[in-house]
Formats: C-alpha cells, structure tokens, sequence
C-alpha cells in the first residue's frame, strides 16, 4: 500500500470526523475544505528525506520538526532537533506558541508517515500555516539517509553533493541520538560556534 494511499485514506477518515464536529457551532478558525484539498493536489505538504537533510545541515533556521510519536518512540531515536509532542496532545492550549509561527515550515514526522498525515491535518483545519510531513516517515529517512550507498563505477557532480548531503545528515543523526537529552538543547548552537572556529582557523 502506498504512502499516498494511506494518506488519502486518513484524510478521508479525518474529514468525516471534521464535518461531524462542524455542525457543533464553533466559532475557531478552520481552514475550508476546497483549500486543504488544493494543497494536497497541489503535492506541497511533503518534504523528502534529502531535501529534510539540506535543511539540516544548512541548520536553516526557518523549520522546525515536530515528532508525533509517543515519548518511548521518540527517544528510540529521532531527527536532529526534533521536539516531540505525541498526537494526542498536539491540539493542547499548551503548544499553540509551537504551532502558530506560519512564518517558518512546521514539519511533522512519525513513523510511516500515518501520525503525521493525521497531525497535518488536524492543523490545517484549524488554519494554522507553514505546515509539511516528512514524506514516508521515520522509516523513508532510514532508507534513503541512513542506508544509502552509491553502487557503481563513476559518480557525476550531482550525484557526489547529494551523497555528501546525506553523509552528513546521517553523522547528525548519529551524534544527536547518542548524546543525553539535557545536551540536545545547544546542540546546534554549538556545532555552528564549533564550526565557525574551524572555518576562522583555516584563514
């Protein structure tokens, strides 16, 4: 069954619970349905695991990842920076600061990319902006980050920067799921100071 498969189904799934909790007589802001469905005709609430890993390791400021997976999943390893916030407490008043900066991508991610298809839309329909699901999950990032190898005899130019990419999204990995949660905090402040002095060296 296909990832989009099990999207389309989710968001069926969802869109009846929606309609059923519309005729409540809320207020909120909610996103209309014709506009959900042209972002996913659209195909831009995806992100791959390679373009996640330019973004990572460019440590572009304008993203953030969310991962909806339970507190035991996560900690069993997760994307770098990540902060966990299970599902079921996604729509808590609590992180509403976390999920309303429409100015910067908000990406969910799980482990096969069903929590996150849920979490998208959950948020979409209460018109929060700048969101995105990490395409496949967990389980994508493991095949195409974390396992990936070049089999061949020759390797173009473009091939080589993709394959760096990786490397070095993959050694982020590594190093963010081997070290203790209360050094995650600065871990990107760090390595961007650490980085800074090796570039200044070099002059």
């Amino acid at each position: 069954m296909s990832f989009r498969y099990k999207f389309s189904v989710v968001l069926i799934v969802l869109g009846l619970i929606s309609l059923i909790m519309s005729f409540g007589g809320r207020n909120n802001a909610f996103t209309p349905p014709e506009k959900i469905l042209e972002t996913l005709v659209s195909g831009t609430y995806s992100i791959s695991p390679d373009e996640l890993a330019v973004m990572l390791v460019s440590q572009d400021s304008g993203m953030q990842i969310i991962d909806v997976r339970s507190s035991g999943q996560y900690k069993s390893g997760s994307i770098p920076g990540a902060i966990n916030i299970p599902l079921a407490d996604l729509l808590e008043p609590g992180n509403k600061a976390a999920l309303s900066n429409g100015d910067i991508k908000t990406i969910f991610c799980d482990g096969n990319g069903l929590l996150s298809s849920q979490a998208w839309m959950l948020c979409k329909q209460k018109a929060y902006e700048g969101l995105f699901i990490l395409g496949g999950g967990m389980d994508e990032w493991d095949t195409v980050i974390m396992k990936s190898k070049f089999e061949g005899e020759t390797i173009s130019p473009r091939e080589n920067a993709l394959f760096e990419k990786r490397f070095q999204a993959r050694r982020l990995f590594v190093q963010w799921n081997s070290m203790p949660d209360s050094l995650k905090t600065g871990f990107f402040a760090a390595k961007s100071k650490k980085d800074k002095e090796l570039v200044g060296g070099c002059e």
